[in-house]
């Protein structure tokens, strides 16, 4: 893509109004043909995009979509028309709820143990809001995160009986249970065990494909390293003010990975300023500390991995999929409006993706005008960023040596 098309996706993503920014995507229609503009204005007259937007249950539990707002505009070839004329227009879309790997796995206690008084007080109204027939769900979070246990033997009972829980729940007679309160199902225990039988194998078989794992391992990789970052000046620099800590994150960032992430600079303002206490649960001493990181690490990608997610086909009936995540975490789902998009913009073509968050800074009201212009020289000037493009490519190759030295780095902070 040309700088030129690119500025043009920001100016039409970043309009004040749909109205404009249908204007403009008209007049550069013919270069723009491929690209699908998910914008998000609040505006009562946008779409709600089926039920893949925020909600929250009575406890802990919730829904979060990608957007700052529930309703969300969609422009593209298809749309712009009915847009610039104000007629409505039904748009043929496809949705999904991603169960995060702890929502997912509390569907075995729900099945097997619903008298744990360990379980959020939300689960029950959770799970009658998913069992509706108009509610789509999915274990994708679980499925991505337990490729990496399924490679190193770890936890083989507990995935399977994830499985074997989600199983059920696909198979649940619903007015069974919704009107005596029964746990019937459709299909017998055996074929129930033997669908799950069957999808461990196929994971396990998926291990064999080299470019897909590593492919996954690297977008982790790249997560993961940012958790780590974020952690060691958290500890290391606990004295120091917000902007020591925000220019040494983007110092530690072209280090190690040579790329510069809105989303990612957002987090690590988030933890720096206290705004939100997503590490709070973690202690420097802990015996487990790198087991956590990674664990939050994967809280992270996997809504990060929604971006992603809006560029699929899931059906032939549906011109456009909106993707949710749902958490019992009460501190990731707060943290998680640093991440919101203002807009999405994709190219159907090649799936590329420019999300625009609604966060970014100019928000980042602890730092001051001059301290902004300062990591505006130092990281965002065009020879800093043609540095970060000749240099990504190997730094992206050495990502397991830099998770090692970063590992080691929090460790000897453990000591201290």
């Amino acid at each position: 893509m040309n700088l030129g098309l690119k500025e043009l996706i920001a100016e039409i993503a970043l309009s004040s109004s749909i109205k404009e920014a249908a204007e403009l995507y008209k007049i550069f229609e013919g270069i723009l043909k491929d690209y699908v503009f998910i914008l998000s204005f609040d505006k009562s007259s946008a779409a709600i995009p089926g039920l893949a937007v925020d909600k929250n249950f009575s406890n802990t539990g919730a829904i979060r979509g990608l957007y700052k707002y529930n309703n969300v505009f969609v422009l593209s070839g298809k749309t712009v028309d009915s847009l610039l004329s104000g007629k409505k227009e039904e748009i043929p879309i496809d949705y999904s709820i991603s169960l995060d790997t702890q929502a997912v796995s509390y569907l075995y206690s729900y099945f097997f143990d619903r008298n744990n008084n360990r379980l959020p007080g939300d689960l029950d109204e959770l799970f009658r809001f998913i069992i509706e027939p108009d509610v789509n769900v999915d274990p994708i979070p679980h499925l991505t995160e337990n490729t990496y246990n399924l490679k190193s033997g770890a936890n083989l009972d507990e995935i399977y009986n994830v499985k074997l829980a989600y199983e059920m729940f696909r198979n649940l007679d619903v007015e069974a249970f919704k009107n005596e309160n029964k746990l019937k199902f459709h299909k017998t225990d055996f074929e129930i065990q033997q669908i799950a039988q069957q999808q461990m194998s196929q994971e396990i078989f998926r291990l064999t494909n080299e470019q897909f794992n590593a492919e996954y391992e690297r977008m982790f990789h790249e997560q993961y390293i940012i958790i780590l970052i974020i952690a060691i000046i958290r500890w290391k620099y606990n004295k120091k003010s917000i902007y020591t800590k925000i220019y040494t994150y983007f110092e530690m960032n072209q280090s190690y990975l040579g790329l510069m992430s809105v989303r990612d600079a957002n987090l690590a303002y988030a933890i720096f300023s206290n705004k939100s206490n997503f590490f709070g649960k973690i202690q420097k001493n802990s015996d487990e500390l790198v087991r956590k990181m990674k664990a939050m690490a994967w809280d992270i990608f996997h809504f990060r991995y929604l971006e992603k997610a809006s560029t699929f086909s899931l059906s032939e009936n549906a011109d456009y999929f909106f993707p949710a995540l749902c958490s019992f975490d009460d501190e990731f789902v707060k943290l998680i409006d640093f991440y919101k998009l203002s807009g999405l913009v994709y190219n159907k073509e090649d799936s590329d993706i420019y999300p625009f968050y609604a966060f970014g800074m100019n928000d980042m009201v602890e730092l001051s005008d001059k301290h902004k212009m300062q990591i505006q020289e130092a990281f965002f000037t065009s020879d800093a960023i043609i540095e970060r493009k000749n240099t990504c490519e190997n730094k992206r190759m050495r990502f397991n040596q830099s998770v090692l030295e970063l590992e080691e780095e929090l460790l000897n902070l453990k000591k201290q």
